[in-house]
């Protein structure tokens, strides 16, 4: 909760929705939803008695994620809410930059422009790495494995030097792709790394998240037990993996290609990559969006498999909203780097084997 609303609550009566959480002063939940407190029949009790003004910055900004370059303020969106999947993966130029002047901005803004870059330079960089994973000349998963190279490069380079390196890294060769080292377990991994970050984050109360993992399941023949993470294949279940994979190659993957390349793309724009991201290091970060494409992109092959057609935009938005409204907000990366790091995802090799279906 920021300062300026703790103030207004403290002098309006509000004061009693607010809860002491880990040492901050957050918004009270009801503890059978998970739900806001002050949320009821889809709407906020708060805005509907005192207005707008009266919200928090995390409920006021929402879906969009504020982040600085110097002087330059940078506002995209998160895909865990559904109509930003709507308007990001099926309307139109969604990724059109639009310079604006706003009333409110977030009480804290984190800046990521780097020493020695000026935010123009710093904006033509995120522009090029958005620019990349919408690239129409590859898919999005050689896309993604073009910013993982890029990504490497620029760990090893001063980001003073960063913009004129980004045609180079950015164009590398086929030759500079890693070799792929693909694993016949990897779907199901990726189903329990899934299941794990749920446990960990004791976040089980997902209905549409839940929906999207029994279709997962259901596809590969397997299942996660949520009390100790174990896979329980059932018969056929390699079978069914690689049937599902070979159906995605040959039904459905073509549709799909514009949506996941506007994915991947959001993902660039919500980290606001390169100088930000999820994870410790620039390889990490963009082997964390790869995995989160890979994901994505079981959730898809699932539900075409369950439809046994090409889905409804509802339920292709239902998919991508509950897995981006779980992975997008995680808070601390460390136990995921430790998942993706004993799959061995986060290194180059590994990673084009799980994106790449061959």
């Amino acid at each position: 909760m920021d300062t300026r609303t703790r103030e207004l609550y403290a002098g309006c009566g509000l004061a009693e929705a607010l809860t002491d959480e880990a040492g901050a002063e957050v918004m009270k939940r009801d503890h059978a939803t998970g739900f806001c407190a002050k949320f009821a029949n889809g709407l906020c009790d708060i805005q509907l008695e005192h207005g707008e003004s009266y919200l928090g910055d995390a409920c006021y900004f929402y879906p969009r994620v504020t982040r600085s370059l110097g002087e330059l303020v940078n506002m995209a969106a998160t895909l865990s809410c559904p109509e930003i999947v709507r308007l990001a993966l099926f309307g139109e130029n969604p990724f059109e930059e639009r310079l604006a002047q706003v009333d409110r901005l977030p009480e804290n803004i984190r800046d990521y422009l780097p020493g020695g870059m000026t935010s123009a330079q710093a904006a033509a960089i995120h522009r090029a790495f958005v620019s990349a994973a919408l690239c129409e000349r590859a898919t999005a998963e050689r896309n993604l494995l073009r910013i993982f190279i890029a990504a490497e490069a620029f760990a090893k380079t001063p980001p003073t030097e960063w913009l004129a390196a980004v045609p180079a890294c950015l164009e590398s060769p086929e030759a500079m792709l890693p070799l792929p080292e693909p694993s016949d377990t990897d779907s199901v991994y990726l189903l329990q790394a899934l299941c794990g970050l749920m446990v960990a984050a004791k976040d089980l109360r997902r209905a549409r998240l839940t929906q999207t993992i029994q279709e997962i399941e259901a596809a590969l023949h397997s299942k996660i037990r949520r009390d100790t993470l174990a896979i329980i294949s059932h018969p056929g279940s390699a079978q069914a993996t690689r049937a599902l994979t070979a159906r995605w190659k040959t039904q459905w993957q073509g549709s799909f290609s514009d949506l996941l390349k506007r994915y991947l793309a959001m993902q660039v724009s919500l980290a606001i990559f390169p100088f930000g991201g999820f994870g410790k290091t620039l390889p990490q970060r963009a082997a964390v969006m790869g995995i989160r494409l890979a994901t994505v992109r079981l959730g898809l092959m699932s539900l075409c498999q369950a439809a046994n057609a090409a889905p409804q935009q509802p339920d292709v938005v239902r998919v991508i909203q509950s897995i981006s409204g779980f992975l997008d907000h995680l808070a601390d990366a460390e136990f995921s780097l430790k998942i993706y790091s004993e799959t061995g995802w986060l290194s180059g090799e590994r990673l084009r084997g799980l994106l790449e279906i061959t």
